[in-house]
């Protein structure tokens, strides 16, 4: 079942804007982060490409290629009978700093309706932050397992960073599905 994430293996790093004096500095990476999940459920498909990171964009043939490669992700779902019910963000993490870089993990969940009942994934997005929370980016759980993915999108990470296991998405008991998708804070 773990195959039928292809929005998780579409290995975004995302960017987004956050207030350098702001005091809470995960609370913003959460905030960031809820948006970016937000776009990806509303469909905004160039929204969220037009914040990620230059690296991904490229490392997939450019903008268009990256919308494209999003919008074909989220069809080949619908095309198997999911749809998206809710995303969600957790609490995030502690900050951890390598260099001029911060770095916060923000759990995220996914939640599937599907022929075969609901399908709740849980996630993270890595927040890299390289001015000192005045803009955050963001890679997907599932994209950074990979060390050499890893390397080739991020900054070095801070030793004292652990970054958490993924676990295989669960299967939920079916219930009647929502009309739309809906963005909330992760429980």
């Amino acid at each position: 079942m773990t195959r039928t994430l292809p929005l998780f293996a579409l290995s975004l790093v995302l960017t987004l804007p956050a207030r350098a004096d702001d005091p809470a500095t995960a609370g913003a990476a959460a905030r960031g982060a809820l948006e970016v999940v937000g776009a990806i459920a509303a469909g905004d498909y160039p929204a969220v490409v037009d914040r990620t990171v230059d690296a991904a964009v490229t490392d997939v043939g450019g903008r268009d290629q990256a919308i494209a490669a999003l919008r074909d992700g989220i069809a080949n779902l619908r095309k198997r009978g999911a749809t998206i019910r809710n995303v969600g963000v957790g609490t995030p993490g502690a900050p951890a700093t390598e260099g001029p870089n911060t770095f916060v993990v923000v759990p995220t969940t996914l939640e599937l309706g599907t022929p075969q009942g609901r399908l709740l994934a849980r996630s993270y997005l890595l927040g890299v932050s390289p001015d000192a929370g005045k803009t955050w980016k963001y890679v997907e759980g599932a994209a950074v397992g990979d060390p050499a993915v890893r390397a080739k999108l991020l900054p070095k990470l801070p030793g004292a960073l652990k970054l958490p296991k993924l676990t295989p998405p669960e299967q939920l008991p079916a219930e009647k599905p929502t009309t739309a998708p809906t963005t909330r804070p992760a429980k």
